[in-house]
């Protein structure tokens, strides 16, 4: 995800920019407070004259945090818009500077940068057909699904995406009509009133029967098969016990199913690895142990000599004797048979290396193999 890749970056590589890589991370500009000089409610002149003069202290003080931190805020949203800018495309920069208003609105703010990237990047391709495009993203979303290696965190960011690219091809949320309507007949369903819909408002009115269902209760609906589809997608091995935990507890008529995704992303936390998961990663381990240890070279297994695997003398290449026998052991050792003989080189080399082979009965046949090659 972009956004949380610059948040980091420059949370990492800028000074003092904790406030900018906040305000990248949530897509939302920091707003800062400026401090108010407090006044002295005293009524002695003396004690009101201390006040006043502490008073004063204490905002010279907060005025300069605030300053400070407003000036780095200021400076790190430059140079972050110049760092995100930099990493667009050509094709990228061209889309973004078509949008009406860049110059006012976009320009040099790198949180409206990173919104106009993600309506870009959302949106499939125009000549797509419009059908195909929100079946291609629904199936996406349904498809999506936590790799065995993966933090929970980065797939609840992967996840995400996944569900706003549905979302901006469907153009709301998935409406569930009889969910729903089950949720507003519900008595202890209480919901509070939605003063915003996001993603987008419903145009529509939507029934069940003659009753109209209220945004409140398809928003909530939604929110609880997003909430649903997030532990279903997560990998069954560490936490497929969760969900047989949470029917089972249904069937007995306590409802414990997670009613956010937020929710669910906390129960997933708190929920420590099925013991299967647990056992087949320790039997893994193990394995590996032992096929480290079955490679491991036998160091107390002596080396071969070139005359016990060829039967020939390494100085003069005659059988019958070894070289610290041999009366030509004098001349030097590069012009010994073992280093001038390119054949018998190559298998010494060669075979002096299956001398540490873990089996025994490999270095055996490695050292049969060179005695026959040398008769």
């Amino acid at each position: 995800v972009v956004h949380d890749y610059l948040a980091r970056y420059v949370g990492i590589h800028f000074n003092k920019a904790a406030d900018i890589s906040q305000a990248l991370e949530e897509m939302k500009h920091v707003t800062f407070t400026e401090p108010v000089w407090k006044v002295s409610t005293a009524k002695d002149a003396a004690q009101k004259e201390q006040e006043t003069e502490k008073f004063r202290l204490d905002y010279n003080i907060e005025m300069k945090k605030f300053t400070d931190k407003k000036e780095n805020y200021e400076n790190n949203s430059k140079k972050a818009y110049k760092f995100l800018w930099e990493q667009c495309s050509v094709t990228m920069r061209d889309r973004v500077e078509s949008i009406p208003g860049f110059a006012a609105n976009i320009k040099e703010d790198p949180v409206e940068l990173l919104k106009a990237i993600k309506s870009f990047a959302l949106a499939f391709q125009e000549t797509k057909y419009p059908v195909l495009s929100i079946d291609d993203a629904h199936d996406a979303f349904v498809r999506t699904s936590q790799k065995p290696d993966e933090k929970l965190i980065d797939y609840l960011k992967r996840f995400k995406v996944a569900r706003d690219m549905m979302e901006s091809q469907m153009g709301h949320e998935m409406i569930l009509g009889k969910y729903s309507a089950q949720l507003q007949k519900d008595p202890n369903v209480k919901l509070d009133k939605l003063t915003v819909v996001t993603p987008p408002d419903y145009n529509v009115e939507v029934k069940e029967g003659k009753s109209p269902i209220t945004v409140e209760h398809l928003h909530e609906a939604n929110e609880r098969w997003i909430a649903l589809r997030y532990l279903r997608s997560l990998d069954k091995n560490k936490y497929g016990s969760l969900l047989k935990a949470l029917a089972h507890q249904f069937s007995l008529g306590t409802d414990q199913y997670p009613k956010s995704l937020e929710k669910a992303h906390q129960a997933a936390m708190q929920h420590p690895w099925d013991s299967a998961y647990k056992q087949k990663q320790k039997q893994k381990a193990d394995k590996n142990k032992q096929t480290e240890e079955t490679e491991k070279p036998d160091e107390d297994q002596p080396k071969l000599t070139f005359s016990q695997f060829s039967n020939k003398c390494a100085c003069c290449g005659k059988t019958g004797h070894s070289a610290k026998d041999c009366y030509s052991k004098t001349k030097p050792r590069a012009q010994w048979y073992c280093e001038t003989n390119k054949q018998a080189k190559q298998f010494y080399q060669s075979f002096a290396q299956a001398a540490f082979l873990s089996s025994p009965a490999a270095a055996a046949a490695a050292t049969a193999a060179a005695s026959l090659a040398f008769l």
